[in-house]
């Protein structure tokens, strides 16, 4: 509870919009770049470190790496509402040109309840709804496609994120989210 109190004393104006989301979804670039920001950079990482280790570390030890990010959003829409694209993290390039044991992995911590929207875009499958009770955490590989849903209230939801890799050069520097067809929304100052 401390991060999230610490989320909700930062400034609004460090908080970013998603693309074509308004101020209902928005993300918090300085987290890795502002010194300002630094002890709280240093407890978020305390706190997906575990999941790093023993949930994508144990079984693909190679995808070791982590950057952390913040997200808010006022859960009333669905951020494919909003958006009209449900994304993946890392763009198709990086995801198939790695072996399987070196794909990257996603992870989302809850620190307000909150639901993510998913579904398999290839199988052309139903769009499924997993609800993410506070202090639990999705983690996905980078196949997934997803978005933010309907959080039933109307206050800032909170979450933390990861991007797990096992090369650097597989992060998206500069860029929090893409859609599925490889439109790329960049990070201010990334």
């Amino acid at each position: 509870m401390e991060v999230k109190q610490d989320l909700v004393k930062v400034g609004t104006t460090q908080w970013h919009n998603l693309s074509k989301c308004g101020t209902d979804r928005q993300y918090l670039p300085g987290l890795c770049s502002n010194t300002k920001l630094s002890q709280l950079k240093t407890k978020v990482e305390e706190l997906i470190a575990p999941l790093v280790k023993n949930y994508i570390v144990k079984m693909y030890p190679k995808v070791d790496k982590f950057c952390v990010g913040a997200l808010r959003s006022k859960g009333g829409k669905l951020q494919y509402k909003l958006s009209g694209v449900y994304h993946q993290d890392y763009l198709q390039d990086v995801v198939n040109n790695r072996i399987q044991d070196e794909r990257p992995f996603s992870i989302i911590l809850a620190l307000d309840e909150f639901r993510l929207q998913y579904k398999n875009v290839i199988m052309d499958e139903e769009v499924e709804t997993v609800c993410v009770p506070i202090g639990h955490a999705a983690i996905f590989s980078s196949a997934l496609s997803h978005c933010g849903g309907e959080n039933g209230t109307k206050d800032y939801v909170y979450c933390l994120f990861a991007y797990v890799v096992a090369h650097e050069v597989d992060y998206l520097h500069g860029v929090i989210e893409r859609d599925l067809n490889d439109d790329i929304v960049m990070e201010e100052g990334g």
